[in-house]
């Protein structure tokens, strides 16, 4: 459910969707309600931060005003949702303003790190978790006997630091064959 106010959230969990897409105005209590009835949590936080990397002379002033303000609630709601066992699951809306696609899910990796995930949760909230939400984890998610190979090679040790993802130096496989890196320049 793509839901950013608190009753849209609410509205969401008590109907039993399976993820809220954003989350912005999570409280506490729906957290837990979460964590306890295994719905994920998708905060798409690279969308925001975005807006308030871009140039500022290209946005009003009013816009990067409210980001500012939002941002420090989203951030401290998502904190929350981490604390109480919340699963987090990779998601960027990619497309957004300033949100580019050769971008996104390295900042958002990077992201989910500043609210407290480690580098394996963030990286597992990419591939593994990510799988399991959309029911596609016997092909993908982990890389095991009999399911398509789709991963990446790093020069660096993204567990010791998760911005390794950023490296233009990576290796991308899909379906166990290395293709071309389109997104060389970050």
């Amino acid at each position: 459910s793509h839901a950013q106010g608190n009753t849209a959230i609410e509205n969401s969990i008590l109907a039993g969707v399976d993820s809220i897409e954003h989350g912005i105005f999570l409280d506490a209590n729906q957290a837990e309600f979460m964590s306890e009835h295994n719905i994920a949590l998708v905060p798409t936080l690279n969308a925001m931060n975005s807006i308030l990397s871009a140039d500022s002379k290209s946005l009003p002033q009013y816009i990067i005003d409210k980001t500012k303000m939002i941002q420090d609630i989203f951030y401290k709601n998502m904190s929350v949702a981490y604390q109480k066992n919340v699963q987090f699951i990779v998601g960027t809306d990619a497309g957004t303003p300033f949100n580019h696609f050769e971008t996104a899910v390295w900042n958002e990796l990077t992201l989910l790190t500043k609210i407290g995930l480690t580098n394996f949760e963030a990286l597992q909230s990419a591939t593994q978790k990510s799988a399991i939400l959309l029911q596609i984890d016997n092909d993908y998610g982990t890389l095991e006997r009999n399911k398509f190979a789709d991963f990446i090679v790093l020069p660096e040790n993204p567990l010791v630091d998760i911005n390794a993802v950023t490296n233009p130096a990576r290796k991308i496989f899909k379906h166990g064959q290395e293709i071309m890196n389109e997104y060389m320049e970050l």
